[in-house]
């Protein structure tokens, strides 16, 4: 799970082109005439603030671990860049709800019996039918698109809320050399307790052979989860709030 050369390369462009996304989604924004203080208010101190982390949290976590990085990283290095992950997905995870209750002001959106929708009413899903009921045809087309993506982005995001924190693994190894990492770790345990570090240093060296470095971020191994790529999927998340934005303004 590395990136090829002309895909650091792009990452470059995409990196510089950042700020230039956060200040198109804010621009949006901005310029919208709302009807009403709860959706300026969504907007204005819950989306843009978001932005504007999620414009920090891309510029430091790819300054930390630079994307095709295979030398090991520090422990602090890694930490540091496990704070940004984490606050960027939970803003990631915030911006979808900060937009989907802007739509619920704008539009004006009630219960039937004339009640405010739940917190768990309002959102894009399919399940989340009052607000689904009440986009048009194309843009209930494009929120059925972004659906698997949303979906996967909940499920980092419980997690990090509610489980198993979203972390660096330390170091990555072969499946076909698990079984040979497991046998040197034990034989350096074993060599510790008998006090022969000569040994035990030399079994951790031989181990340390079979280790290399991903810039991936997981939560629970036990849960299924699968290791993420999270350079791109930092750029791909920005990108798909600037587009969704820009869309529910359109609509709007």
């Amino acid at each position: 799970m590395t990136y090829a050369q002309e895909t650091i390369r792009t990452f470059r462009t995409e990196l510089a082109a950042v700020p230039a996304i956060a200040d198109r989604i804010i621009q949006t924004v901005t310029a919208h005439p709302f009807k009403t203080e709860a959706a300026c208010e969504f907007a204005l101190q819950g989306l843009l603030r978001r932005v504007k982390t999620l414009r920090r949290c891309i510029g430091e976590a790819f300054r930390l671990i630079p994307p095709g990085r295979r030398k090991a990283v520090d422990s602090l290095c890694r930490e540091k860049t496990e704070i940004y992950l984490q606050s960027y997905f939970i803003n990631i995870a915030g911006s979808l709800d900060n937009l989907a209750w802007i739509w619920v002001h704008e539009r004006g959106l009630k219960k039937v019996n004339g009640k405010p929708l739940s917190r768990s009413e309002v959102g894009f899903r399919k399940t989340q039918v009052a607000v689904r009921r009440s986009v048009p045809p194309s843009f209930a087309s494009y929120l059925d698109s972004i659906e698997p993506w949303a979906l996967a982005g909940e499920n980092y995001r419980d997690a990090l809320a509610h489980r198993i924190p979203l972390y660096i693994p330390p170091f990555s190894v072969l499946i076909s050399n698990v079984e040979e990492h497991r046998r040197l770790e034990a034989a350096s345990r074993l060599a510790q307790f008998r006090a022969e570090h000569e040994a035990s240093a030399d079994f951790e060296k031989q181990r340390g052979k079979l280790e290399f470095f991903q810039a991936v971020m997981m939560h629970s191994y036990s849960e299924g989860a699968i290791p993420m790529l999270f350079h791109a999927q930092m750029i791909a998340d920005l990108k798909t709030i600037d587009e969704l934005t820009r869309r529910l303004f359109a609509e709007l």
